[in-house]
């Protein structure tokens, strides 16, 4: 899951990269952004990358509410499978995700 600022420079390259190295990538909507440059305002790059050259090419956009959810579902499977492997003990490390809308 890619988030961050420069999507046009930095995000660009790792979204490319790991999709060249078999990873599914995904970018949560409203999660990235990046800077007027000298070709285009800020809003149009990032609607041209989210809307138009990611998907279906090299990412998986989806809404920041399936991201959450997924998040959870993760956090879940994660305590669920540690939990069943230190037969039942709660292990040192453990993450719970609680979205809060």
């Amino acid at each position: 899951m890619i988030v961050g600022l420069q999507m046009n420079f930095c995000i660009e390259v790792t979204v490319k990269s790991g999709f060249e190295h078999g990873l599914q990538m995904i970018v949560p909507e409203y999660a990235n952004s990046t800077f007027d440059n000298d070709y285009m305002k800020k809003d149009v790059c990032y609607r041209y990358y989210n809307d138009y050259l990611w998907p279906a090419r090299y990412v998986e956009c989806i809404s920041m509410l399936n991201c959450c959810l997924s998040l959870c579902i993760f956090s879940f499977l994660y305590n669920f499978y540690h939990l069943r492997r230190c037969n039942n003990k709660i292990p040192n490390r453990i993450m719970f995700l609680i979205p809060r809308y």
